[in-house]
């Protein structure tokens, strides 16, 4: 009798137990991915609406549409927060063109500023033992050189407040994107599960096929 009830309560243990990896669900343009380059090769072959996981080292193959369709609403939370982040990641790359087209502006700016720099350098060594008409030549070139220098100052001055609201701008995307980063793991988290009972049900079945 007693050996009849372990009987009885290993068949009842669930099969999630085992470890799943190397998972991916492919549903037309959209995949779910989380694998090695390895899996992703061998799935290679295997079209554009399939479920691929890894069972404790053994590999099956879905292919059935209900049991994809039960993946896909698993997965849906996942997918609607990846394409959230898709949405925000193109807002900051687009602010982060113009950002680094400021920036490339500054960095002209800057060497044009360090070239002028090392030419009052010069004329300030020149200086020293200048006497007569070469002290005023001197002069008058580092005055002009002075006065480039605050026009080039003022450009880089105008180039830091063009950058400003850029950054603004950055700030809240990237708050946003923290935000739904942390979504997604919890959103992860929750469906994990769902589909390795999924899987489970689908080696019982027999719809999971050994690849």
């Amino acid at each position: 009798m007693r050996n009849a009830v372990l009987l009885l309560l290993l068949a009842a243990l669930p099969l999630s137990a085992a470890t799943y990896e190397n998972i991916i669900v492919r549903n037309g343009d959209q995949s779910y991915v989380h694998t090695n380059s390895a899996a992703l090769e061998a799935s290679s072959d295997l079209g554009r609406h399939y479920a691929y996981f890894e069972r404790d080292g053994v590999a099956y193959v879905i292919r059935d549409s209900a049991t994809l369709e039960r993946l896909e609403r698993v997965l849906g939370p996942q997918v609607k927060i990846g394409e959230e982040q898709a949405r925000v990641g193109q807002e900051q790359a687009e602010i982060g063109r113009q950002q680094a087209a400021v920036g490339r502006r500054q960095a002209e700016l800057g060497r044009k500023q360090a070239e002028i720099g090392q030419r009052q350098a010069e004329i300030g060594r020149q200086q020293i033992s200048a006497r007569g008409a070469r002290s005023r030549e001197l002069e008058r070139r580092m005055s002009e050189l002075s006065e480039r220098m605050s026009e080039l100052s003022a450009q880089m001055h105008d180039l830091t407040e063009e950058m400003r609201p850029l950054s603004e701008q950055q700030r809240p995307l990237g708050e946003r994107q923290r935000e739904l980063g942390e979504r997604q793991r919890e959103a992860a988290r929750v469906a994990r599960p769902q589909m390795e009972r999924i899987f489970d049900d689908a080696i019982r079945s027999g719809i999971a096929k050994r690849r």
